[in-house]
This record gives structure tokens, C-alpha cells and sequence, in this order.
């Protein structure tokens, strides 16, 4: 192909003229100009493709080229394909991950063009606590409802919920209205009570759908919502209800949830958690006054700056004004929690009271509450797996801080990877069910760069089997590793591996600082050295044709050697763990792709393609 030319004609007459040399664009079919756009028609030729051409001139111009999709376009045929980007489709509509939300443990696929998006959605916490699903085997929320007991708060804690959420007496007439918590918020509620009045709690109402509503018929004893006709708020403008500390409280009745349904035998199940803020007194109580029975009182003292328990739990400590309080029983185990912090807890050998169950007091009106609650909603049942899922809301809801990942900025929330999709089209899907073991892809709620973050600690992927089946093999990887933490048994970055076991197959980080390739058919195992580890992405590649291997870094090759007799082990494929799960890799991976065959020929176009998308080298 002979030099081109691209001449540019300006409205005022004159005309710039550039030559293309053909080394600059090869396979360019043609070029035109509309205004400022230059389009380029052109044929992908990735070992020569450069990413942008620029020419030069009076003015500058600088053509960009898109990548073509690795898979679709250049070279197909991949056993396996691990990548956040997309290596069929130009539009990026492959489906390339999953994603677990670390503060509700709410998971969700994502394609290519929504990468981005994954930190917002990972910082986004969209489940009311009476629409939270159960998680299934899988550990998705696709199970059933998790059914509350009761439910209370001056919200809506179900998006379907519409009916009222408090009935309030009103200090000039003691009129009483039932109000919903739209016309809490929205001034209809203080319209109501008019100005200059006050407004008491008569009834709060459960919306669980059980008929639980806490009510107090004592005028003296209801606690505040509108006080001299301004609704009571906190800091954030959420309206709560004042206990006084004296004689407030709210009763939830002997023939209800308080006495026969809750907290009946110590081989029941429970759940609580609220919201509130707490000078001193009791947050919820089934308790008698002394401890000839054993009991639940919730209190806190601002003294000695504890939350406790009587009779059941020991002290934990906590801080002043508003936090949310949590407790769990799962029938033999106690959990309690303050903004999601947890502490486990002693327990007695009986869990038994006859006592309703009273809010804001203790054995109806004792030890009272001298502070305010939100919201409180009670379990018949152990919540060990969606507590962190009903703090995050009411964190969220409050603008509370929590350590489990939600802040008052909803941009601290870690999101971790479920499975790796597989885009060769084989099914070779990489994934890891156990949530403490799962890579990150949001920390802190920004979206990881460079790729899958992999903790050096117990982090990995595995396929249900083999991807490499041949003695025949390319494999490509990006990868980031992290400086000075290579074990003396190697990191493994992939592969099919297990120590004793013949037919290894694998890319390590060894106790030298250097990336290593394996491949045998018996111990010893045949190590390529690639060079020190350093902090910067660098791509790997490795190709045996049956008799010949060698391996590159960043397109230059590092070592040759021969093999033969090589059968690829016979256990799971896996990526930042070997198959036993050991040798945990400590870095970050960013594509990975597997052949069961010889690219000799195709090596090039592959890494040139690699290369033009991340700009490695």
C-alpha cells in the first residue's frame, strides 16, 4: 500500500494537506472529513494497529482507533476469558461479572458498559427492612420475605406500605388523629396539632401486618412527637419520639407479641434492632424487676457509657446520642451491637419472662427511657445473616456510621466478586460462594483500578473443573502485583495446580520476586523466570506447542525451555488460589485468557490488542 494523503478544506478557502505514511495506517481502506470529524474506514490489523495516530501541522489532529473485540475480531478459540472489559462485542453487552454488595450481601451481574457503574450501585442501599429477601443456596436475595414480628417507626419501612404509622393525642382538646408517615413528614401531622401545641404518641402502629401496635392509653406517660408546634426532629431533619425520662413508655399488650409469641423459651430465635438516641433508661424491655426470672432489658447507662443487658447478656461498651442498637439470639448464641459493631455475649441457662414487652421502660414504667426512638423492629427468628442487610438501610435512613460499610455518605461501601464470567462461550465460569474469600472490586466504595483485587490472605476464583486439557496451551494475563510479598512457596496468579500432583500448570510470583511459569509432568516442576514483581501492570504470557515452551513479559520474551510428556493435571482451574486453596496470589488481575492450543502465530496480534486496551508497555 502506497502513502496516502488527507487533505482538509477550511470554509475560507484554504486547504491543509498531510501524508500518511503507510507504516502509520496499515489497512485503511479510506478517510473523509464532515467538519470537524474524521472518520477512518479501516480493516483491524492488531500486531501493527497503533492505539491513536497524530499528524501533525500547523493544526493537530489525532485519530483514534477502537479496539477490536480480542475474541470476536482477532483471535477466537479461548478455552477460557476473564476480563471486566468486553472480548466479543464492541457495544460491551457481554455479561462479564457479579458482584456482592458487602453491606446487605445483595448480589447483581454486570455487563461490560456497566462496570462503571458497579460502585454506585454497591454504594446505593435500596431495600426497606419489611422488603429484604432471604438469600438462597447461592447466597442471592431471591428467597422469601423475611417476615418481622413487629415493625415501628415513624417511616415506611416497606416501599407497599401506605397505612398510618402513629396516632397522636394533641395537648389543647386531646383530640386523636392517626396519621401515615408522609403526613409526619410533610407538615400535615403539625397542621394538625396547631401551633403553639404539643403533640403525644397514643398509638405506634406495627406494620409488619401482625396487629402488634404499642400503644399507651396514659396521657402523662405517651412520649412526645410535636413539641410547641414544631414536629421533634435530630440533626438530619428525620422526626423521632421523645421519651422524658420520667414516665414515658409504650406497651405492646400481654395477649400479643409481649407475653405468648416473643421470647417464650430459651430455644427460641430472635431478632432486634432500632434506632434512637439514649441519655439513660431502657430502649426495650420483657424484664421483671429482680432476676428471679431471666429476662430482656435493653438499657443504657450515661454514666458509665455501657449499653447492657440484664440477666441474659453482660455490658458492652457504646457512645452517647444516636446509635443504632442490635441484638441477636440464635438459640444458643448471643450477638448485641452498637452501629455495627459487634460483641458476643454471655447468656443464662434459662430464657424465660411471662412480662410484656415495654418500649421506653421496663415492667411498665420502670427504669423509663430519658431520650428518643426511631424505629425498632422485632424477629421470631435468628437474623445472623441479614443483620448487616437492616443496619445498612437504617444507616443509611439515619445518617449513621457504620463499620459494616455504610456511612453518611453512602461512598464507603466495599463490593466483592461472586463469579467471573467465562466470555470464551465454554461455560468456564470462575466463582467463589464463601463471602470472606471473595476478591474486591469496590473498596470504600471506589470502583478498584487496575483490575480484580486479590488480598494475599484467602482471596481466589475456581472453575468446576479443567480449562487447560491439552498439552498444547497459551495463556495470556494482566496483573498487578503487589511488592515484597512473595511467599518461598510461590503465589499463584492462575492456573491448574495442587502440590503432588502431576500435570501442573501455573503462573506464580516465586520467593525470588519473580514470575514464574510451570508446566511438568512429574515433579520436578520446570520454572521460566519473567523478572522482579514490582508494582506496575504487567502482561504475562506462555505458549507450549507440545515440545517448546516460552514465556514473555510486556511483548519481550524471557525464557525457552523444552517439555514433553505434559498432561494437564486433573483438577479445578483456578485464579489467585491453587486448587487446594493455598498459595494465595496478593495483587490485582486484570484479564485473563486460556487457549488449549498453540498461538505461536496469533501471539502478537494478542498482546498487541492487550496492550493497545491498557496501555501496559
Amino acid at each position: 500500500m502506497a502513502d496516502r494523503t488527507l487533505t482538509i478544506n477550511h470554509a475560507d478557502g484554504d486547504s491543509e494537506t498531510y501524508t500518511i505514511k503507510r507504516d502509520k495506517f496499515a489497512g485503511v481502506r479510506s478517510m473523509s472529513v464532515d467538519g470537524d470529524t474524521v472518520t477512518v474506514d479501516h480493516t483491524a490489523v492488531p500486531k501493527e494497529q497503533a492505539k491513536e495516530t497524530t499528524f501533525g501541522g500547523s493544526q493537530s489532529i489525532t485519530i483514534k482507533r477502537e479496539i477490536e473485540p480480542l475474541l470476536s475480531e482477532v483471535v477466537g478459540g479461548a478455552s477460557a476469558a476473564y476480563s471486566l472489559r468486553d472480548l466479543n462485542d464492541k457495544a460491551g453487552n457481554s455479561k462479564v461479572v457479579r458482584v456482592r454488595r458487602a453491606s446487605d450481601n445483595c448480589e447483581r451481574d454486570f455487563r461490560a458498559n456497566e462496570v462503571e457503574d458497579i460502585a454506585t450501585w454497591v454504594n446505593t442501599q435500596t431495600v426497606p427492612p419489611l422488603d429484604l429477601q432471604e438469600l438462597d443456596a447461592d447466597g442471592h436475595r431471591t428467597g422469601d420475605l423475611v417476615e418481622a414480628a413487629a415493625a415501628y417507626s415513624l417511616r415506611n419501612l416497606s416501599a407497599s406500605y401506605t397505612g398510618n404509622v402513629v396516632e397522636v393525642r394533641r395537648s389543647s382538646d386531646d383530640a386523636e388523629e392517626s396519621f401515615t408517615a408522609a403526613e409526619v413528614a410533610d407538615g400535615t401531622l403539625v397542621a394538625w396539632v396547631g401551633a403553639g401545641n404539643d403533640g403525644f404518641v397514643s398509638q405506634w402502629y406495627d406494620q409488619s401486618g401482625n396487629g402488634n401496635h404499642a400503644t399507651q392509653g396514659t396521657p402523662a406517660s405517651q412520649p412526645k412527637i410535636v413539641d410547641g408546634g414544631s414536629l421533634v426532629t435530630d440533626a438530619n431533619d428525620k422526626p423521632e419520639m421523645v421519651f422524658d425520662g420520667s414516665n414515658d413508655w409504650l406497651d405492646l399488650g400481654a395477649s400479643q407479641l409481649g407475653n405468648t409469641e416473643f421470647f417464650a423459651d430459651s430455644s427460641d430465635s430472635w431478632f432486634i434492632t432500632g434506632v434512637g438516641t439514649y441519655d439513660s433508661g431502657t430502649f426495650i424491655s420483657k424484664a421483671v424487676a429482680t432476676s428471679s426470672q431471666r429476662e430482656l432489658h435493653i438499657f443504657y447507662d450515661l454514666g458509665q457509657n455501657t449499653v447492657y443487658t440484664r440477666g441474659q447478656f453482660t455490658q458492652f461498651s457504646s457512645a452517647t446520642n444516636r446509635r443504632i442498637i442490635s441484638f441477636n439470639w440464635d438459640g444458643s448464641n448471643a450477638v448485641a451491637g452498637v452501629d455495627g459493631a459487634s460483641n458476643a455475649v454471655n447468656v443464662g441457662s434459662a430464657v424465660k419472662t411471662n412480662q410484656n414487652i415495654n418500649i421506653g421502660s421496663r415492667t411498665n414504667g420502670g427504669f423509663p427511657l430519658n431520650g428518643s426512638i426511631q424505629e425498632i423492629i422485632i424477629y421470631n427468628s435468628d437474623q445472623s445473616d441479614n443483620r448487616t442487610a437492616f443496619e445498612a438501610n437504617i444507616g443509611e435512613t439515619y445518617g449513621i456510621d457504620l463499620p459494616s460499610g455504610v456511612d453518611t455518605g453512602y461512598d464507603q461501601v466495599d463490593g466483592f466478586v461472586e463469579t467471573w464470567y467465562d466470555q470464551s462461550g465454554n461455560g468456564n465460569d470462575a466463582t467463589q460462594q464463601v463471602a470472606g474469600s471473595q476478591p474486591k472490586i469496590v473498596d470504600a466504595g471506589v470502583l478498584v483500578s487496575g483490575g480484580i483485587d486479590f488480598d494475599g490472605v484467602n482471596d481466589g476464583l475456581s472453575v468446576s473443573g479443567q480449562v487447560l486439557t491439552s498439552s498444547l496451551f497459551y495463556a495470556t494475563s494482566v496483573m498487578n502485583h503487589a511488592t515484597g510479598t512473595s511467599t518461598a512457596h510461590g503465589q499463584n496468579a492462575f492456573g491448574q495446580y495442587q502440590i503432588g500432583t502431576s500435570g501442573r500448570f501455573q503462573l506464580s510470583a516465586n520467593s525470588s520476586s519473580e514470575y514464574s511459569f510451570f508446566a511438568n509432568a512429574t515433579d520436578p516442576i520446570v520454572g521460566f523466570s519473567t523478572g522482579a514483581i514490582g508494582t506496575s501492570q504487567t502482561l504475562v504470557s506462555v505458549n507450549g506447542n507440545g515440545s517448546n515452551a516460552e514465556i514473555w513479559r510486556d511483548g519481550t520474551s524471557k525464557a525457552t525451555d523444552t517439555y514433553s510428556g505434559f498432561t494437564p493435571a486433573t483438577v479445578n482451574f483456578t485464579i489467585g488460589i491453587d486448587a487446594a486453596g493455598d498459595r494465595e496470589f496478593n495483587g490485582k488481575i486484570q484479564e485473563l485468557i486460556i487457549y488449549n492450543s498453540d498461538q505461536s502465530a496469533n501471539r502478537a496480534a494478542i498482546e498487541t490488542n492487550i496492550n493497545n486496551q491498557y496501555d501496559i508497555y
